[in-house]
């Protein structure tokens, strides 16, 4: 009989378990995200393009 799981709950424990490690990231650049300065890279500003005046989520 195979175990059951719970999957979103082992999914949250792996993302919570690398926040830390995302967080001190110069990769996100997190101060720099709070103080304003776009998190995107210049290949997804260009795919993009004009988006003033729109909200976006970047998944």
């Amino acid at each position: 009989m195979k175990p059951e799981y719970n999957y979103i709950e082992i999914n949250k424990k792996s993302w919570n378990n690398k926040t830390e490690s995302h967080l001190k990231s110069v990769f996100y650049d997190v101060e720099g995200f709070l103080n304003g300065k776009s998190s995107l890279n210049e290949i997804e500003l260009n795919l993009l393009g004009d988006v003033k005046g729109k909200s976006i989520l970047h998944l």
